[in-house]
C-alpha cells in the first residue's frame, strides 16, 4: 500500500513535466504544430503558431507573445522560450524605406547620381542596423533534452533588450509579426 501511495505521489509530482514534454522528434514530426524558422546559426528554431498572442495593438506600437523552441545540437538541448516582442513601427523596414524615399525625392541629387544612390542606401542600412525597432522581454524558459527529458525551468529577466537584425530572436520576432499582421516588420537576413 505504501509503495502504491509513493508511486501515486511521484506520478502527481512529475506529471506536469512529462505531459508537455518536447523532444526533437515531436518538433520534426508535427509541422502542423511547430513551424521551422530558417536560421544561419548552428541551431534549429521551431515556432509554435498556436501560442502566439497579441498583447498590445496600439499603432505604431505592438507587442506579441510567442513560444519558440531553440534546438542546440551541440548541447543536446531544446530551450522552450516564451518571449514578449515589442515593435516600434517607426523603425520597421517599410517605414524606413518610405522615409528614405521621401528624403531622396526632397533632395537634389548630386552630379554623381550613383554616389547619391549609394549614400542613400548606406544611410537606410545604418538606420536599420542601429535600431531594429524590436525589443524583447523574456518570459520563461524550459529546458529539455533532445529525447524529451525535462531538465529545468527558469523565469527570465523582465528587462527589455534590443533585438539585433540577423539574430535568432530577430527571425522569430519577424516571423511572429508576419503571422499576425501579414507583412514583415524587418529584413530576414540569413
Amino acid at each position: 500500500m505504501k509503495k502504491i501511495a509513493i508511486l501515486l505521489l511521484l506520478t502527481i509530482i512529475f506529471l506536469p513535466f512529462t505531459s508537455n514534454a518536447i523532444s526533437l522528434n515531436v518538433l520534426k514530426s508535427h509541422p502542423e504544430l511547430y513551424t521551422p524558422i530558417p536560421t544561419k546559426q548552428n541551431m534549429s528554431i521551431y515556432y509554435e503558431p498556436s501560442q502566439t498572442k497579441v498583447i498590445q495593438y496600439n499603432p505604431p506600437y505592438y507587442t506579441i507573445e510567442t513560444t519558440s523552441y531553440y534546438v542546440a545540437y551541440q548541447y543536446n538541448t531544446i530551450a522552450e522560450v516564451t518571449t514578449y516582442y515589442n515593435y516600434d513601427w517607426n523603425n520597421s523596414i517599410e517605414n524606413l524605406i518610405r522615409e528614405a524615399a521621401i528624403e531622396v525625392l526632397n533632395e537634389k541629387p548630386s552630379k554623381d547620381y550613383e554616389y547619391f544612390e549609394t549614400a542613400s542606401r548606406k544611410k537606410l542600412a545604418e538606420k536599420l542596423f542601429n535600431n531594429s525597432g524590436i525589443t524583447k522581454v523574456g518570459g520563461t524558459t524550459t529546458y529539455w533534452a533532445l529525447n524529451g527529458d525535462y531538465l529545468n525551468r527558469e523565469q527570465n529577466d523582465n528587462i527589455p533588450t534590443e533585438v539585433k537584425i540577423s539574430s535568432p530572436a530577430s527571425s522569430v520576432a519577424n516571423f511572429a509579426f508576419k503571422q499576425v499582421y501579414n507583412k514583415p516588420f524587418t529584413l530576414d537576413i540569413k
